[in-house]
């Protein structure tokens, strides 16, 4: 039973993302949202009366049930889709609207999303239109400002990936060095506020302190903020294939959660994970909310809630649910969101593949080592067919670089932590943290550059989407078969294992 629970389980995460995945390239409307799931009830009816034995046939049903649920919300987010700023494109306009979020520093200036309350000529608007704006780098603009802009409207984006990418958020318009003519204050939601305050006077902190690009790249370990590292730096650590150590993962929302958890550990367990729970959902708030950071905090939290009421925590589950919650709020993130899709293709390859290549590494005698030749090998051969579609570029060194950075990522990202919450109280105690933190990330950096300026650092070469399903078809069915095959051998060592006991206890003869 509990088999044919989990196969039902797989057939409807499955289905849904199959039914959001068809409905971003070709929509048919409600009727044939309705026509499926009325079909899947039907296969339902027939297995219930007449196929009760055949899990397949009730997997079936379950799937095309949730392949209409999942085409429904397509259906719904592209409906609640509002271009009604299109008549002004390329025209000078006057804007009233709030920020909605933090504002990201960029290589040549700040940008912010604004959602639109009010156009002059027309009076009150949509308040879903949302516009981009490209403001320079010092322009005195926070979340939760309600801005009176001027400035020419263009549609957003560039490329078609970035253009898909804005649009998954509902940005269809920007503007480019607006003109902002009046601001109003602390409009925005209290606990964010507050929550930016804290952020922006943490990162104030190491710029201070450490200097450019050690500031960003610290801000980046610690909180995902290394969006201002500089094009070159940047560069550097795509080539060298070091670039997800400033992308917020789930080992900083795991390490928040542990913090909190022995902090309060004279605490009866349920109020401590709870707390570590909520810390981590304040944390994914502070970090802007990413994708990569949503998914390692909905794995989290079920990870925290499940041990809290006693259950069995199923890594792939938790990936699966994390994956359909985040889809249930926007579907558009499976085939939009380049890091939404990395990030659970690197966490799939830590729970599907590492396991099955750690046997090639035993001779490996340091632990620590192994696992981050396994880890890092493990999910640079399942991101790679991705990275040469979307970037068209995958690092050949990716592997050296990690394993000499990756063992001294921990004591950069406690130290990065830990100096500027310490620089508050005294400055002088922190001075030798700063003093440790600016040595690791000096180094880091170096080893970046090295591998980031080799001739032939990284291989560029492109694939096309079909062949992209193809390859990930074939991973995922050898990925299936040799999983089989060392359950199976499992199996067969536990019954060796149960009949030698069995022997003993027994006093039998060998035959």
């Amino acid at each position: 039973m509990g088999s044919l629970k989990s196969f039902l389980f797989w057939s409807a995460a499955a289905g849904f993302a199959s039914g959001a995945s068809l409905y971003s390239a070709v929509s048919f409307g409600y009727s044939f949202v309705f026509l499926l799931v009325l079909v899947g009830e039907v296969i339902y009816f027939l297995w219930r009366f007449s196929f009760r034995g055949s899990g397949l046939v009730l997997a079936l049903a379950v799937y095309l049930v949730f392949v209409g649920l999942g085409a429904g919300r397509m259906e719904k987010t592209i409906r609640s889709d509002i271009r009604s700023l299109d008549g002004f494109l390329r025209q000078e306009v006057k804007l009233t609207g709030k920020v909605l979020k933090e504002p990201e520093f960029t290589e040549g200036g700040k940008r912010a999303v604004l959602k639109v309350q009010k156009v002059e000529t027309l009076g009150d608007f949509s308040l879903r239109t949302k516009v981009l704006l490209y403001l320079p780098r010092y322009t005195d603009v926070q979340y939760g400002d309600v801005l009176i802009v001027e400035g020419k409207l263009a549609p957003a984006g560039g490329e078609r990936g970035y253009r898909r990418y804005l649009e998954k958020d509902g940005i269809h318009y920007q503007i480019f060095e607006p003109r902002v003519v009046t601001r109003e204050r602390g409009k925005g939601g209290a606990l964010k506020e507050k929550l930016f305050e804290l952020k922006g006077a943490f990162l104030t902190r190491l710029r201070e302190s450490l200097g450019e690009p050690h500031a960003s790249l610290a801000g980046g370990l610690v909180l995902g903020a290394g969006g201002s590292l500089g094009e070159k730096t940047e560069r550097g650590f795509r080539r060298s294939g070091l670039i997800h150590i400033v992308v917020l993962s789930g080992y900083n929302i795991m390490l928040v959660a542990y913090f909190v958890m022995r902090a309060l550990f004279f605490l009866p367990t349920f109020f401590s994970r709870s707390a570590a729970a909520g810390a981590v959902i304040l944390f994914v708030v502070l970090s802007g909310g990413s994708a990569t950071a949503v998914r390692a905090a909905i794995m989290a939290t079920i990870a925290l809630l499940a041990r809290t009421a006693g259950h069995r925590y199923s890594l792939g589950r938790a990936l699966a649910l994390a994956g359909i919650s985040m889809l249930l709020f926007n579907p558009r993130l499976l085939l939009s969101d380049v890091s939404f899709q990395l990030s659970f293709l690197a966490t799939l390859a830590l729970i599907a593949l590492a396991p099955l290549l750690e046997g090639g590494f035993k001779k490996i005698r340091w632990l620590f080592f192994r696992e981050i030749i396994v880890a890092t090998v493990s999910v640079q051969l399942m991101v790679l067919p991705l990275l040469l579609y979307t970037a068209g570029q995958a690092s050949l060194f990716g592997l050296v670089a990690n394993v000499l950075v990756l063992p001294f990522v921990p004591a950069a990202m406690f130290l990065a932590f830990a100096a500027p919450l310490l620089a508050f109280v005294s400055e002088f105690l922190a001075l030798p943290f700063f003093a440790a933190l600016h040595w690791l990330l000096s180094y880091i950096l170096s080893v970046s550059d090295f591998f980031g300026s080799l001739p032939f650092a990284a291989v560029e070469a492109t694939i096309s989407a079909p062949v992209l399903a193809v390859v990930y078809t074939l991973i995922f069915i050898f990925l299936r078969a040799l999983w089989r095959k060392k359950l199976a051998a499992r199996e067969a060592e536990e019954r060796t294992i149960l009949s030698e006991i069995e022997r003993i206890l027994l006093k039998k003869p060998l035959a």
